[in-house]
């Protein structure tokens, strides 16, 4: 999401590479994860505060902890701001906006920014690590296991539903499209086909960390959610009909 309100974004996956990062680069902004993989994001922040001008950096702690007592030890050891994952745009921007950047323009077309939103939330809660593949490479095929959906990060992909006729119905996704979803509440093997048509990165999402998450929700939520789905497979049940029938 950083990316998309126009900032040049470098990614760390500890806190001594984080440190040797901010120490070369003096970044304006740094965002710190509460869980990383040899100290907690707290020690980070305090010790970004001490490495020469890191009184100039802004820092935004991110976590899912949402207690008032999180809140007051990231801000005590530094951190400018506390964000709870997982968030949208309008949280981000918001958050921004107080310490001092104007991003409102980067993104202003309510599609474009629904669309980050989604893979912002997904990134957060459910995916995987992303997945690569070439122009012409099939993601997956009719037939195959229901077990994950994608989104798009980069590229162009096909997707495919072939009537019982044969005649075919096809779908172009852009970028941060979701793909397969049907896969994350039905069980039963892809009706489609999806095929990169150019060189694609795509977050995978399984179908088990997705129900993990619908469990959290509400029933009335989980009711929701699922019935979204099931009207999209009679939808495209709907559309391949009336191909068949002209």
């Amino acid at each position: 999401m950083l990316s998309r309100l126009g900032f040049a974004v470098i990614e760390a996956d500890s806190v001594q590479s984080a440190l040797a990062l901010c120490e070369e680069s003096h970044p304006d902004l740094v965002v710190v994860d509460w869980n990383l993989p040899d100290e907690d994001g707290v020690a980070l922040v305090q010790q970004l505060r001490r490495l020469p001008g890191g009184e100039k950096m802004k820092l935004i702690m991110c976590t899912v902890e949402r207690s008032v007592s999180h809140i007051e030890t990231a801000l005590s050891a530094g951190a400018d701001e506390y964000i709870t994952k997982p968030f949208g745009i309008e949280v981000l921007e918001t958050k921004l906006g107080y310490l001092g950047f104007d991003v409102s323009s980067q993104i202003a077309n309510p599609a474009d920014r629904r669309h980050v939103s989604r893979v912002g939330f997904t990134g957060m809660a459910a995916a995987e690590a992303e997945e690569a593949f070439h122009a012409g490479q099939v993601i997956f095929a009719e037939g195959d296991p229901a077990d994950c959906a994608y989104v798009l990060l980069e590229g162009e992909v096909k997707e495919r539903c072939v009537a019982a006729s044969g005649r075919v119905l096809d779908f172009a996704h852009r970028r941060f499209d979701l793909i397969g979803e049907m896969a994350l509440t039905d069980a039963a093997p892809r009706r489609s086909t999806a095929t990169a048509l150019t060189d694609c990165s795509l977050m995978r999402v399984p179908r088990t960390r997705f129900q993990a998450e619908l469990a959290l929700l509400s029933p009335f939520m989980r009711n929701w959610v699922e019935s979204l789905n099931d009207r999209m497979g009679e939808l495209i049940d709907h559309l391949l009909g009336d191909a068949e029938t002209k």
